[in-house]
């Protein structure tokens, strides 16, 4: 095998934590993703139905549904089937002989499948999965840790009752020998913090805890690459920040209610969350506020907030 980069990496990089059973509290799933990009990327809140397909709430890159109308990277469907995704390492031991890069998206799982037991055996064994990236997928009565190198080198991890993390390395056993080395320093140090913060599903936890998690600053409370709350640039600047923390979901599934998703677009510490539900294949929401999450109108005015507090209120608390 050749050690190389992946042929044209999404970038999505991310912090994904699942609870599953005696972890989750009130039962069920809880799936957490930070989601990890560009922070000038305008994302959209939809409440996605294809023909045929199930109803679904999810982010994406408005720019994304150019190549791909299902380029979701995160959410729930009526079903309450949970899919979140992160990106791989950005150097893997595999040869990929210049495959191009074709990203299976969360959205295409939420659209077509009901459960853990039939992505398994729809979608993972069926070699849908053709490019490097990390998934967990959840419903009511279990979870799935997958780690993907292509549709034939994968690896992945059933948990009943338990916590699962991962950020951008793998670490399946299996799986650790496509591992390129060094592992990237934000990706080791959060997944570490991850599992401390949930203590390795020892502890009871609920989706007010996995919020709280979202916007964790590591032990220090710094504003930093390495912290599941990622804030690159300590000295912020527009015309320099190259990514950070841009959305976050928290996502709950559980036997006899509706699914639920609570969901942050926006830096997590600043925008706070709205709790949505599914209820009959489709989510009552204010019109209104649809449109804002549709257009990127709400991302923008979330990103003004950020902006707001890094240029003029952090600076100010500082000098005062």
């Amino acid at each position: 095998m050749a050690a190389g980069a992946h042929a044209g990496a999404s970038d999505d990089e991310c912090t994904l934590i699942g609870l599953a059973g005696y972890s989750a509290r009130g039962g069920g799933s809880l799936v957490l993703k930070n989601r990890d990009r560009n922070s000038r990327f305008v994302q959209s809140l939809d409440f996605v139905k294809k023909d045929g397909g199930y109803f679904f709430i999810g982010v994406k890159n408005i720019s994304a549904g150019e190549k791909d109308l299902l380029a979701y990277t995160m959410g729930i469907n009526e079903k309450g089937l949970i899919c979140v995704s992160s990106s791989p390492p950005n150097k893997i031991n595999f040869n990929f002989r210049g495959r191009p890069y074709s990203v299976y998206h969360p959205g295409r799982i939420l659209s077509a499948v009901a459960s853990v037991d039939e992505f398994i055996e729809k979608v993972l064994k069926a070699g849908l999965l053709g490019s490097a990236m990390n998934y967990i997928v959840a419903d009511a009565k279990k979870m799935c840790l997958v780690e993907v190198v292509d549709e034939m080198h994968y690896d992945y991890k059933i948990i009943i009752n338990g916590a699962v993390c991962q950020t951008n390395h793998y670490h399946l056993e299996p799986m650790v020998k496509y591992q390129g080395l060094p592992v990237n320093k934000s990706s080791a140090g959060r997944l570490g913090r991850a599992k401390r913060l949930v203590s390795e599903g020892k502890k009871t936890l609920g989706a007010l805890d996995l919020m709280a998690v979202s916007r964790d600053h590591g032990e220090r409370g710094e504003y930093n690459d390495f912290n599941i709350c990622r804030h690159p640039d300590l000295d912020y600047g527009s015309a320099k920040f190259d990514g950070g923390t841009i959305s976050s979901m928290v996502l709950v599934s559980r036997a006899g209610e509706p699914p639920c998703a609570y969901v942050s677009v926006g830096q997590p510490c600043i925008a706070g969350y709205k709790k949505l539900q599914i209820i009959d294949g489709k989510c009552g929401i204010d019109p209104a506020l649809k449109f804002m999450y549709s257009t990127g109108a709400y991302n923008a005015f979330s990103d003004f907030k950020r902006d707001a507090y890094y240029h003029f209120i952090k600076p100010f608390i500082s000098a005062h």
